[in-house]
């Protein structure tokens, strides 16, 4: 158990720095790129879960108060993706230099977790009937032409911007599944 919490011991150091506000902020960004590479598993999951607790208190979603230095770290590319339904991976894909986009098809509805080879989450929902399938998204409207629409559809039923827009999740609903789309805009 020591040795998962032994981030403890740098931030008991940060605060001996003269800039514990830079101090703090390199052991975070020290922190994350141990997970970008895997390194250390166990630890940064400890550590990600007390900053999440810390944030919390502080009032922040941890994404919003923390995550908006991401993009400084120099990120190893390609990144691995899991898309799990109900806590089981599904599918995976690659995400390679930015801009890169990958796509999870045959949603039905269910849980759904999308995970990176680090074990960060990068986004988690329940999607319904009504997300994935066209005739219960668009009741009335036709589906286009997969060949009008990039083979997906043209119509989202909804997406969601992480990080500040460098990354945009997708759902595209189908004829009886649908689509998740990870676009890599940065």
């Amino acid at each position: 158990m020591a040795h998962e919490l032994s981030f403890l011991a740098k931030i008991l150091d940060g605060f001996d720095a003269v800039d514990r506000y830079e101090a703090f902020c390199q052991i975070f960004r020290d922190m994350l790129w141990k997970g970008f590479r895997r390194e250390d598993e166990r630890s940064f999951d400890q550590f990600w879960s007390f900053m999440s607790v810390v944030a919390g208190i502080a009032g922040y979603e941890i994404e919003d108060a923390l995550l908006s230095d991401i993009s400084s770290i120099d990120t190893v590319y390609p990144i691995t993706i899991a898309l799990e339904r109900e806590g089981q991976v599904q599918q995976t894909a690659i995400l390679t230099n930015p801009p890169s986009v990958c796509r999870f098809s045959g949603l039905v509805p269910g849980r759904y977790i999308l995970r990176l080879s680090t074990g960060r989450v990068l986004w988690s929902d329940t999607l319904e009937k009504e997300d994935i399938e066209w005739a219960a998204a668009y009741p009335g409207r036709p589906l286009d032409l997969a060949a009008d629409t990039d083979a997906i559809g043209a119509s989202p039923t909804y997406e969601i911007p992480l990080l500040d827009g460098e990354i945009v999740i997708g759902i595209f609903p189908g004829l009886e599944t649908g689509t998740l789309a990870v676009d890599l805009r940065r």
